[in-house]
């Protein structure tokens, strides 16, 4: 659909992958985890990043602590101050208590993700608190797409 070949109208860089995307903590990592399933794939075209994850854990000797993210993203995100990149959970399954994941987002100049459920029970009150690793036992599941912008 290219008219001219012009450096504007031309892919500067296309790139497709796997990546291993890890359950972790913002003040320490699981020890002894297993995974039923540890996938992660990426596309990158030019600065965008498009991410699925699919984890599915089945046991570990001890859980992370602080609150939740997944590390390991294929790419740093773009260091831009206050400018964050959504994170879309369409699965997530055996978390303990009322705060099973439900989104997230990617700061600037990092390679993780910072996990989020609803302030409250009431659905209009937002995605806004980060969910607690106290919340996992070691067989949490979780589906992940989101896409981010890269240097």
């Amino acid at each position: 659909g290219v008219t001219s070949a012009t450096a504007a109208n031309l892919m500067d860089d296309y790139e497709e992958g796997t990546f291993t995307p890890t359950l972790n903590g913002t003040s320490g990592g699981a020890s002894g985890v297993s995974y039923t399933s540890r996938l992660g794939w990426y596309e990158k075209i030019g600065h965008n990043v498009q991410v699925h994850i699919w984890l599915n854990s089945s046991s570990m000797s001890s859980v992370p602590t602080g609150n939740l993210t997944i590390t390991g993203l294929p790419f740093t995100s773009k260091s831009t101050t206050n400018f964050y990149h959504t994170v879309n959970i369409s699965y997530a399954a055996n978390f303990s208590g009322t705060a099973s994941p439900q989104g997230g987002y990617i700061t600037s100049n990092v390679t993780s993700m910072n996990i989020t459920t609803g302030a409250s029970s009431d659905g209009r009150s937002g995605l806004t608190e980060p969910v607690a690793c106290s919340t996992m036992s070691g067989n949490e599941q979780i589906m992940i797409a989101t896409s981010y912008r890269t240097e």
